[in-house]
């Protein structure tokens, strides 16, 4: 949310977008890679690789979380970044109602490949409703240690998957 390369490229619709995941009772684990397209810069310029995870614990709880290494070399950016969120499932009370914490931190590196500066840590509360199959409302409160979160954002949602 706080990289420079965040609202770099969110337009265009030719990106590619990849994730090879390992899937079991207890959860998964998966490798995923973001390329933009080739029209934008030589292949390897620009884009992204992460690790993520879930794990299904006891009393309906989830772990979740994810570690992102993006850069754009034409640009000079480099950003890293991690987050972790709990989740727990309500659905036994309201079906599709699943409250959330967790943890986001980012570093960046502007300009000089060797020297990374710690960008923002961010703690979040929330919650999500999913109102039917691909569609979920969310509220989430985020406060941060930078300008952007210090006094704390309300942010609503909407999200529709296909």
């Amino acid at each position: 949310r706080s990289s420079p390369l965040a609202g770099a490229n969110n337009i265009d619709l030719a990106d590619y977008v990849g994730r090879l995941a390992w899937v079991a009772d207890w959860g998964e684990v998966g490798l995923n890679g973001y390329m933009v397209d080739i029209k934008d810069g030589p292949i390897g310029t620009k884009g992204a690789l992460g690790v993520d995870y879930r794990f299904n614990l006891p009393f309906n709880l989830t772990l979740l979380g994810e570690y992102v290494d993006q850069e754009d070399r034409a640009l000079g950016i480099y950003s890293r970044g991690i987050y972790t969120r709990l989740n727990y499932d309500l659905s036994d009370v309201v079906p599709g109602l699943r409250p959330f914490v967790g943890y986001e931190h980012s570093f960046d590196n502007v300009g000089s490949a060797g020297v990374w500066s710690d960008n923002e840590s961010t703690y979040l509360a929330g919650i999500r409703y999913s109102v039917y199959h691909g569609v979920t409302l969310g509220c989430e409160l985020l406060v941060g240690d930078s300008d952007l979160h210090s006094g704390g954002n309300l942010i609503n949602r909407l999200e529709v998957r296909f």
